[in-house]
């Protein structure tokens, strides 16, 4: 039953990740272009805007590490000390969701439980 309410957060997760990248991409496409705004000032907002859906992407993903330990469903292992406990704060929870996000995977946090197919889920968003 737990992994079946796991499953659907990790799903509602990843739905509100892809949705907050369509809403802000799709207002910076609505933008009008050409004599009213510069091509190159277009361009530059847009980048903002994608780094800006990254950004609220993995402001989520924090979120949804952080709830998930506090309800204890799943724990972050310090790898260099496993017996080193994790501090479930917003700042680590970030740390670890920005590095999964990107793919840079340092090793030195390990997802288990029902944290490690959301991480997954995370890199593949």
């Amino acid at each position: 039953m737990i992994t079946l309410l796991v499953l659907l957060l990790d799903t509602a997760i990843i739905a509100a990740a892809v949705l907050a990248h369509y809403a802000i991409l799709a207002r910076l496409y609505a933008m009008p272009t050409g004599a009213a705004m510069k091509r190159r000032r277009h361009l530059l907002l847009s980048v903002f805007g994608a780094i800006l859906a990254h950004l609220v992407a993995i402001w989520l993903f924090a979120v949804a590490y952080h709830l998930l330990i506090a309800a204890g469903l799943g724990r972050i292992e310090i790898a260099a000390d496993p017996a080193a406990r994790f501090a479930n704060t917003m700042s680590n929870c970030l740390y670890f969701s920005i590095v999964n996000y990107t793919s840079l995977g340092y090793g030195d946090l390990v997802p288990h439980r029902h944290l490690a197919p959301l991480a997954g889920l995370e890199a593949l968003t």
